[in-house]
């Protein structure tokens, strides 16, 4: 199960605009792979530069956004000015 965290304004260019990814670690041990998206397309790969590289890049902006529930309340505050 995911969840959404807000990363603020104040971080200004972060690695996130770079494209949106995933990586998934295998329960039976095998190597982590990962997903990248582009402008113009989608790829899967494991090769462990790449995968290194974006749990990396993950790291950095788990880092700098705000924890799931003040998230949770600065998405209900924007939503709230929409109703």
């Amino acid at each position: 199960m995911g969840s959404v965290r807000v990363l603020p304004l104040a971080a200004g260019l972060t690695t996130g605009l770079l494209g949106a990814f995933e990586v998934a670690t295998l329960r039976d041990g095998g190597p982590d792979h990962a997903y990248i998206e582009s402008v113009e397309e989608g790829r899967v790969t494991n090769r462990t530069q790449t995968v290194q590289a974006l749990i990396v890049r993950w790291d950095a902006l788990s880092n700098m956004a705000h924890p799931v529930d003040a998230s949770r309340e600065i998405i209900r505050e924007v939503m709230g000015r929409y109703e």
